[in-house]
């Protein structure tokens, strides 16, 4: 079982490259994305670094983040192998499709581009939303980053209950206290780890060509959101359904899209989504809030 924050480039998402395991993947979008970088909450101490430069043999520089608020080490935040792009819409709690910038920004090779590390101390009793804060002050006092949100219409899949209604099953207990990253339980008769009442996250098996994922304590919205990463475009939640749900999805990654699969093959998302949940993702245009990055600077500042 391998722990992981965000794995190989695909604009602050969690996408795995085709590898066999199990992943526990942690979504840290909070309800403060929109906050903008200023005066506020800020590191300790917090030092940025450019990642050693990839050689082209192994081993790849695999992006990581350990540490912080509901962790083992809440005082400790430990950035490894994150292209400046990943940095900001973690920070921002978006998807890449949602930030407009300098084009050189979205076109990190992902072997040789810049990386940076990031080794910060975070003030005791410190929550997640306040670490994300954190992070958009030490973008802007490091990299100069300025920004700024406007609505702005783009190509989306909204998401959308299907004429059936949905197949989710609502999940009422309450949030582990303190958010806290329990450690994994025994695997259960669906392969996955048996949690404790009240986590919210995902677990994901994934193969050359298919994944299995299974939510737990859901929200739609975070769901639309991990949709986003998925097909790289915005994926509003119209769905209507409040609550947080426990649910499963298996689909074909490199299934072609609409197509209904042979028999005996997984569908993809898109027939995932709605033979599996009795949703829908339906292609059309739609307002978008977008985060505009008016300045950053490619090299930051010296600690």
């Amino acid at each position: 079982m391998i722990p992981l924050r965000q794995s190989l480039r695909h604009g602050g998402m969690y996408r795995m490259r085709a590898s066999l395991g199990v992943f526990l993947v942690w979504l840290g979008f909070s309800s403060v994305a929109g906050a903008q970088a200023g005066p506020g909450p800020e590191f300790e101490v917090a030092s940025v670094k450019m990642a050693p430069q990839f050689n082209g043999r192994p081993p790849f520089p695999i992006p990581s983040m350990a540490g912080g608020p509901g962790t083992g080490a809440p005082t400790r935040f430990t950035v490894r192998n994150y292209f400046l792009l990943n940095l900001i819409t973690y920070a921002y709690s978006l998807h890449e499709s949602r930030l407009s910038g300098p084009a050189w920004l979205k076109s990190n090779d992902p072997f040789s581009g810049d990386r940076f590390d990031i080794d910060a101390t975070v003030p005791p009793g410190s929550t997640k939303e306040q670490l994300l804060a954190m992070l958009r002050n030490l973008l802007a006092n490091r990299f100069g980053l300025k920004v700024h949100r406007e609505q702005r219409e783009m190509q989306v899949y909204h998401l959308v209950v299907g004429k059936d209604g949905p197949r989710l099953k609502e999940n009422r207990e309450a949030a582990i206290a303190g958010e806290s990253h329990p450690p994994l339980g025994a695997p259960g008769a669906d392969g996955f780890p048996v949690m404790p009442s009240g986590y919210t996250g995902i677990f994901v098996k994934a193969s050359e060509h298919s994944a299995r994922v299974k939510y737990l304590r859901y929200p739609m919205g975070k769901f639309a959101e991990w949709l986003s990463g998925i097909l790289n475009r915005p994926v509003p939640d119209r769905t209507g359904l409040t609550g947080s749900y426990d649910f499963q999805l298996e689909y074909r990654m490199d299934a072609a899209a609409g197509i209904d699969a042979p028999e005996g093959e997984l569908p993809d998302i898109f027939r995932a989504v709605e033979f599996e949940l009795g949703l829908k993702l339906v292609g059309g245009k739609g307002a978008v809030e977008v985060l505009v990055i008016d300045h950053v600077e490619r090299v930051p500042s010296g600690n």
